[in-house]
């Protein structure tokens, strides 16, 4: 990793941990955040927290999580617990994780070093990769790179001031990323599409960029890091984390709605709330798992391909059981509380929107498959 020494960077260390930053934030979260537009005011608690600087260095004012060698589970637990509060902060939190976490393996010491500047000020960050029949290319114009075409499903579109987005050259192989300084650029921005079951408060949808110029310095790493293993498939565990945090609040809704209305005593309601329990802890389980496996790879200048291989592994199997756990705290969660629960504005409904659209995406069926090819491949089971 390209992790510069911050001592003459002028951001303020801050010696709070990971813990204490959530907690912070979560009390600030006193309402449901609203679903007509970007979380500007939970975002502005991200940042007030200390969370958006979370993932830097401690000497940058951060909890070094996901980059320092033993941080998986700290980073793992603090993406639960934002997703617990809002799965659609969760999802633009993780995202602005995942793209300094790219910076940091793949970027020069100068990049990281902007990109932790930006995060000290309050630029969030994200990762813009999908697209449809046409992505981004990148194409070389008179006075440097330039970028022409789209991407699609862009979390926070109009709002994240530092996107990556993935492009594409005639003259390379594999994805090169691009640092775009959006509210810099004449970028154009469409949302308008974006109507979903839910998770609108993510606010995605499309770029597009007509021949826009970038500096040569915001190109991050060589073509086809992006989709370097084990990082690409070994660290989507994070989006599980979120996942797993918006099914403990199910189970936080369900507790409250029957202890509300004096139905905590009934039995069958009771072996619901022990089935929901027993599949939140078994989540949790996973994840511990999986920062285990990934505490081996990620944050070391040197690791063993045997590691980064089970690494990769069990963030599939992880994403796996996660998800079908998401489902069946959801049915449970519903079956405990009806129709009540599905009615706005009981808290329910709008989680369980939220988290059966966070759960399609992206790619759960391809996780499973790859699961069934390494233990094929094995032989066995472990």
């Amino acid at each position: 990793m390209n992790i510069p020494n911050a001592a003459a960077s002028g951001i303020r260390y801050t010696p709070t941990t990971a813990r204490e930053r959530v907690a912070e934030f979560a009390e600030t979260i006193t309402s449901p955040v609203p679903e007509d537009g970007f979380p500007t005011e939970a975002v502005a608690a991200l940042t007030q927290s200390g969370l958006l600087s979370a993932p830097l260095p401690p000497d940058y004012g951060g909890c070094g999580l996901g980059l320092l060698p033993g941080t998986m589970r700290p980073l793992l637990d603090t993406l639960r617990a934002v997703g617990r509060v809002d799965l659609s902060v969760g999802r633009l939190y993780e995202g602005h994780c995942n793209a300094l976490q790219l910076v940091a393996q793949f970027g020069t010491e100068a990049q990281f070093r902007q990109a932790a500047l930006d995060t000290a000020v309050g630029h969030m960050f994200a990762v813009w990769n999908t697209q449809g029949a046409r992505g981004i290319d990148l194409l070389d114009g008179d006075a440097g790179p330039v970028l022409d075409g789209e991407k699609t499903y862009c979390s926070g579109v109009g709002h994240i001031s530092r996107p990556i987005v993935t492009v594409s050259s005639d003259r390379q192989d594999g994805l090169r990323m691009c640092l775009l300084r959006a509210d810099e650029l004449p970028l154009e921005a469409d949302s308008s599409a974006w109507t979903p079951l839910g998770m609108a408060a993510s606010v995605s949808g499309v770029i597009r960029l007509a021949d826009v110029a970038v500096r040569p310095d915001d190109l991050i790493g060589a073509p086809g890091d992006y989709q370097r293993q084990p990082w690409f498939s070994g660290g989507a565990v994070r989006f599980a984390a979120v996942q797993l945090g918006g099914a403990e609040a199910l189970l936080d809704e369900t507790i409250t709605h029957l202890r509300r209305t004096g139905r905590d005593g009934d039995p069958y309601q009771t072996a619901r709330v022990g089935s929901m329990a027993v599949l939140v802890e078994s989540g949790r389980a996973w994840l511990i798992r999986a920062a285990e496996a990934a505490d081996l790879v990620f944050g070391l200048p040197d690791f063993d391909a045997e590691a980064a291989t089970e690494a990769v592994h069990l963030a599939n199997m992880t994403r796996t059981a996660i998800e079908r756990i998401c489902l069946d705290v959801m049915e449970h969660a519903v079956r405990s509380i009806g129709v009540a629960g599905l009615l706005r504005p009981h808290p329910l409904e709008r989680r369980v929107r939220d988290l059966t659209t966070y759960l399609r995406q992206p790619a759960p069926d391809a996780a499973l498959a790859a699961v069934g090819r390494h233990v094929l491949a094995r032989g066995n089971a472990r």
